[in-house]
């Protein structure tokens, strides 16, 4: 299936300024990936930013380095843009952290998935066999000058399961929660990234509507893709017995973090509803100023 570009524009890279001792110098290290969506409040839709909680955590070490957003500008070219820990809602029932988003589209090329414009409140569970793809940071070919998101695919391993998912590296904090499982390779990096889940559809279209047995027709045989937003890749399993550090344990089965728990986020948050409210009544204010004389 054709992967729309619009996919990878909704995603960036957190970036955290890492200093090396042996070489002395401080570089800026693409860790994890962060996806953008919005979500209607009021006579708007206001965009917020979507990651893993473990990625804007300390790392294992308890090391806090200054943390940043990666987004293409309208040339192409990328820019980090310095984002605290602070501003994170951090989710104490799944893996999640969201945060406001406010890029002014004049100047960054971005786009914000509208969760629930397009798919209403009703999402189809994923059922084993469904194909996915994926849109997130690959660590050893990040793109040089731009965020170039790598593209990945698989398919639907199990639905809901119940697993014990590490939350914080610092403190080795983890939660039970329901998550999907997936069969697609994960490697660092590619937490947070989002996940869509398809199922090819194949319908036999005739020019004319005339009754079987379709005399004089032409049919045409369309095949269609109607992803949906599946959830945010969360981690994968190791092979047991093997050292977690060595990526080539990886068992080729992902984790992800279904979307209704980002929507409910989003939707029961106090913290983000109220930032929505505070949003809202500063554009009201706005409105009724009306336009400004030039």
């Amino acid at each position: 299936m054709l992967v729309d570009n619009f996919y990878r524009e909704m995603v960036g890279y957190i970036v955290e300024l890492r200093y090396d001792e042996e070489s002395n110098r401080t570089d800026a290290v693409p860790v994890g990936t962060v996806f953008f969506l919005t979500i209607p409040h009021g006579q708007s839709g206001y965009p917020y930013m979507v990651t893993c909680r473990h990625v804007i955590e300390p790392d294992r070490a308890g090391i806090c380095c200054p943390l940043f957003v990666r987004v293409n500008l309208v040339d192409g070219k990328f820019k980090d843009i310095p984002v605290s820990r602070e501003e994170w809602v951090k989710s104490e029932v799944s893996d999640i952290a969201i945060a406001p988003l406010r890029l002014d589209p004049k100047i960054y090329r971005h786009f914000c998935y509208p969760i629930l414009e397009v798919q209403g409140l009703v999402f189809r569970q994923p059922i084993p066999g469904d194909q996915i793809f994926m849109t997130g940071l690959f660590v050893s070919k990040p793109g040089e000058t731009s965020v170039q998101a790598l593209v990945r695919s698989g398919t639907v391993a199990r639905e809901s399961v119940t697993e014990n998912i590490e939350v914080d590296l610092s403190t080795s904090k983890r939660i039970n929660t329901t998550v999907h499982l997936i069969e697609a390779r994960s490697w660092g990096g590619e937490s947070g990234s989002p996940v869509f889940s398809y199922r090819q559809k194949t319908e036999i279209r005739h020019a004319f509507p005339v009754p079987p047995p379709y005399a004089m027709d032409h049919p045409s045989i369309q095949t269609l893709y109607q992803p949906q937003m599946m959830g945010m890749l969360q981690g994968h399993y190791h092979v047991p017995g093997h050292n977690y550090e060595n990526e080539t344990t990886n068992s080729g089965i992902a984790i992800v973090v279904p979307v209704e728990q980002i929507l409910g986020m989003l939707k029961d948050d106090p913290r983000l509803v109220a930032d929505r409210e505070d949003r809202e009544a500063r554009a009201a204010q706005k409105r009724a100023k009306g336009p400004s004389a030039i």
